[in-house]
């Protein structure tokens, strides 16, 4: 008796899940799907505590975030800000200044988020001052254009800057005129 209670119990779970979702139903469990990506974007986050978080809006809507993080990559650097961006859609513009995870931190990059092109040219072009070269009105440029065609972000990297700079250097570097490279430029072959 107790056996066949149990096969009927099974047969009517069983029948009950191989029957169509109703559209209330489908809706049901797919609203709790988005918390779950959130969660699931956030955990793919570089580690990474908030140090500062305020408008700073001057002429348009804005919000400046210190981050301390002890990544130093475009790329997570790119996942931040995003992140931050999206945390933020009221703002045009969102600015994320990062710093070493340490006692005494050191900045490591700037991150900006752009909700359209105005935005970005306003915002960079402050970046240079009156004395700047010629070629800062073709740089700001070049970075807005860099900006919109990566969803309106843009970062540096201190890190990949000096990088690409000291290979840059270490390609250019002539040892008959120059000697042998310093060995913290770490240049191949030598």
């Amino acid at each position: 008796m107790r056996l066949l209670m149990v096969m009927a119990v099974s047969l009517l779970f069983v029948a009950g899940c191989s029957q169509a979702s109703s559209p209330a139903e489908r809706q049901e469990r797919t609203e709790g799907v988005e918390p779950i990506r959130e969660k699931v974007e956030e955990a793919s986050l570089p580690d990474h505590d908030v140090l500062m978080d305020q408008d700073c809006s001057g002429d348009f809507p804005q919000k400046c975030i210190n981050v301390a993080t002890d990544a130093t990559s475009e790329e997570a650097f790119t996942k931040l800000t995003r992140h931050f961006k999206e945390e933020n859609p009221e703002y045009l513009a969102v600015i994320v200044t990062f710093y070493e995870a340490h006692q005494t931190p050191d900045q490591t990059g700037t991150g900006f988020a752009f909700r359209d092109e105005e935005t970005a040219r306003a915002v960079l072009s402050s970046m240079y001052t009156a004395s700047a070269s010629a070629s800062a009105p073709a740089s700001v440029e070049e970075q807005v254009r860099k900006a919109m065609e990566n969803d309106g972000i843009y970062v540096i990297s201190f890190a990949e800057e000096v990088q690409e700079m000291t290979q840059e250097m270490c390609a250019e570097w002539d040892v008959t005129t120059m000697g042998t490279p310093p060995p913290e430029m770490n240049c191949p072959g030598y």
